[in-house]
């Protein structure tokens, strides 16, 4: 046996008597008469014992603090301590235990009791190296791949973060060490939650999360798998997209024009843009003024095999019928006043690719008669001739009216309408993808050339904050304009709360208090939509307002849609 043993006993008798038991049974013994001589002699040492036996009765210091000095030089602190002395007080016991002892044996000792506590503890102490070898084997590899990776307990404490992971995330690998996981990193509550539940539940199967932190800087993907030295301990692997995800957004922008957001109802809308893309479909886009619909049409003709033809926009409001007549379908040298020469109108110049009609809904009910037939007909005749034109269009139209009611009340043709709605694409207002909002604003501040000139580049976590809960009633527009505004009244390399438009300061996005009957209703469902409508359906000052965190009350309205 190679096995090294410490001896820390001043008495005559007792110290050639252990050596000696310790010896006859092939271990390597060291012993010293005093505490001050052990320390020194077991901090100088290369390679130290594998178990130290101490009295606690010293001429220079007690056992105790011998234990204390031994726990606090890092090369020793694991090394298992057995006091063998002859205090046989039960209050000395528990004191030397919580010195950091693995043992207490009394004097006088059988060598046969002493020799078996020696080989436990010896045994233990070899078994617990091995896993710490192996342990800190992983936690090297880990260290040295680029996969950033957390291992966490059976509460979600953090025991180990890799190098590579503090970087990634921006965290403090030391202050992280024992606390919750999704407490140190920034990741934005909405998308952090599903994991958390997983990991809650032990529900991790095959799968990886989408994660980013709340200002949207950078996109990770989760992957968690259990520990297979410890299934009580899960550990996280986070793999970097960041680089992907701005491929993917560039190529959206390629494909789909300048598209920017990523939420949820975003998403259900770029679907159904490369679904219609498909064919040539006529489609109706619906959506508040502001919401992008042009933007929109442009992206279904990108997205469709007419991208190399003409797309021709033509905004039908306020134009009188004799207008529009000419626009649309062109006219004849000397057909009229002014016609001095043979004109082309907009159906021939988009032939072969896609004309856009938008607010169609206030066209004149006698021009909505000869729209209908061109649509049927695919041609169309010039003002002051008679021989038509043969034509191939795709009509897309847009509008803020709801052309059913406009049907209805005898001010839009129905047979029109269900001539220009084949496909049909609704537009979230803006209120509606709060997700998206600092990445427009961010996106509008890095395309403004002032912006640039003036070295204006952040956000204010308060202006931040500002943007996010106003509700935004001119959508995409209005914030353009904003930033527009704050980016000439800021005077440093950050937009300030002060440099945004006045109507974000004057409302200061203070509602009043719910009133009592919806904070008592017991129904959550209608207490949820009741907040929702009192706050314009600000999900943020909704759930403000009932005193939820918002990743709670935006999970518990993801189940209420699911529900409805």
């Amino acid at each position: 046996m190679n096995e090294h043993i410490c001896v820390i006993e001043d008495s005559e008798f007792d110290r050639p008597l252990i050596e000696l038991i310790l010896k006859a049974q092939g271990f390597k013994v060291s012993s010293y008469e005093s505490g001050n001589l052990a320390l020194e002699a077991l901090q100088a040492m290369e390679q130290p014992p594998q178990l130290i036996l101490s009295d606690i009765m010293l001429p220079d210091m007690n056992g105790f603090e011998v234990c204390h000095r031994l726990k606090a030089h890092e090369p020793l602190q694991n090394i298992p301590i057995i006091f063998l002395s002859g205090l046989q007080n039960y209050q000395d016991i528990v004191k030397g235990l919580q010195a950091g002892a693995v043992d207490y044996i009394t004097k006088p000792f059988q060598p046969e009791i002493l020799l078996s506590r020696i080989n436990i503890h010896m045994t233990l102490y070899q078994q617990e190296q091995a896993l710490r070898k192996s342990r800190d084997n992983v936690f090297a590899l880990f260290n040295q791949l680029r996969i950033s990776t957390v291992i966490i307990d059976h509460v979600g404490m953090i025991e180990f973060i890799s190098d590579s992971c503090q970087y990634l995330l921006n965290c403090d690998k030391q202050q992280a060490i024992g606390k919750l996981w999704f407490s140190i990193f920034n990741f934005d509550n909405k998308l952090l939650q599903p994991l958390v539940t997983a990991l809650e539940h032990g529900a991790i199967e095959q799968k990886r999360w989408l994660l980013t932190d709340t200002n949207k800087t950078y996109h990770i993907e989760a992957e968690a798998k259990a520990d297979p030295s410890s299934p009580s301990r899960h550990i996280i692997y986070f793999y970097d997209i960041s680089e992907l995800y701005q491929l993917k957004q560039q190529k959206y922008q390629s494909t789909l024009g300048p598209i920017v957001g990523h939420s949820y109802a975003l998403k259900k809308v770029i679907e159904l843009v490369q679904q219609l893309a498909c064919g040539s479909w006529s489609v109706l886009i619906e959506g508040e003024t502001g919401t992008g619909k042009e933007l929109i049409a442009k992206a279904i003709h990108q997205a469709s095999s007419r991208k190399h033809k003409p797309f021709i926009a033509l905004n039908c409001a306020g134009m009188t019928e004799s207008l529009l007549t000419s626009q649309l379908f062109g006219h004849k040298r000397g057909a009229f006043t002014g016609a001095i020469a043979d004109q082309e109108g907009f159906f021939e110049a988009a032939n072969g690719g896609t004309l856009f009609l938008d607010e169609i809904g206030d066209i004149p009910m006698t021009m909505q008669s000869v729209l209908l037939r061109v649509l049927q007909e695919q041609e169309v005749t010039r003002i002051g001739e008679l021989k038509p034109r043969k034509v191939d269009v795709r009509i897309l139209t847009a509008t803020h009216k709801n052309l059913q009611e406009e049907a209805r009340e005898g001010r839009f043709r129905e047979d029109l309408l269900y001539r220009i709605r084949i496909g049909r694409i609704t537009l979230p207002p803006l209120r509606d993808r709060q997700d998206d909002i600092l990445l427009l604003a961010k996106t509008f501040l890095s395309q403004n050339a002032f912006a640039e000139e003036k070295g204006i580049r952040y956000f204010s976590a308060a202006a931040i904050m500002a943007l996010e809960n106003y509700a935004w009633p001119g959508n995409i527009r209005e914030l353009k304009a904003c930033i527009d505004y704050a980016v000439i009244k800021c005077r440093s390399t950050t937009i300030q709360c002060d440099d945004l438009t006045p109507e974000l300061l004057h409302t200061d996005n203070k509602l009043p208090a719910l009133p009592s009957e919806i904070l008592n209703e017991p129904d959550e469902t209608r207490r949820i939509l009741a907040a929702l409508q009192h706050t314009g359906n600000n999900r943020s000052q909704a759930a403000k307002l009932l005193g939820m965190g918002r990743a709670t009350f935006y999970r518990r309205l993801e189940k209420l849609k699911t529900n409805i």
